[in-house]
């Protein structure tokens, strides 16, 4: 017989933290993105054909970034 939790990692009852290169990456992008938002708050003026919207840099930015992923999706889904 063996026990229940053979075969798993010490850290694997949720205490402790286990620091994987995924987890250092993805800690660090995050760290990098507050950066970039707290260094791109200043407002800008977007102009949307008749319209003119005020707002921070950082948000203009991931809007398009977001539409760019949508389309991006789109296009990939299409051409399959």
């Amino acid at each position: 017989m063996s026990p229940k939790n053979s075969g798993t990692s010490p850290n694997s009852t949720g205490r402790g933290t286990t620091w994987t290169p995924s987890r250092i990456l993805t800690l660090a992008l995050a760290a990098l993105t507050l950066v970039f938002i707290f260094t791109n708050l200043g407002r800008v003026k977007v102009r949307l054909i008749f319209v003119d919207v005020s707002a921070p840099l950082f948000l203009a930015l991931a809007a398009v970034f977001a539409i760019g992923v949508l389309v991006g999706a789109y296009w990939m889904r299409t051409r399959k």
